[in-house]
């Protein structure tokens, strides 16, 4: 089955799974992180600096995957911003909620942007 929706933070993760990707699908990447695209015909390429928001903007690099899990949810409207909240209040270890909720709702913010 190959995914309509990509998602990567690494080069090497880019290198392996662009071929999978569908024609005609997102792909969504860490442009700090992932540097070298070839040419895509027919895919849509939305790139962020999630690993920069996180380290600079929150403190916390490791952050960075909520970061890109925010920017996914309201760049494609895939999952409502209530339901990415509560997923994440729940999917999280305890203690991290309000961190990772932080890093989810800076990445809604990059995607609103997008419009």
């Amino acid at each position: 089955v190959s995914p309509h929706l990509m998602a990567v933070m690494s080069q090497p993760a880019l290198d392996r799974y662009l071929p999978d990707l569908q024609a005609g699908g997102t792909l969504i990447t860490d442009a700090e992180l992932v540097q070298q695209i070839p040419s895509l015909h027919g895919v849509r390429l939305l790139q962020g600096l999630f690993t920069t928001v996180a380290s600079q903007e929150l403190g916390r690099p490791i952050v960075a995957n909520m970061v890109m899990l925010g920017f996914l949810a309201g760049a494609t409207g895939l999952v409502s911003p209530d339901s990415l909240r509560e997923a994440v209040r729940q999917g999280v270890p305890p203690g991290t909620e309000a961190l990772n909720l932080q890093a989810a709702e800076r990445g809604l913010a990059m995607a609103a942007s997008l419009r």
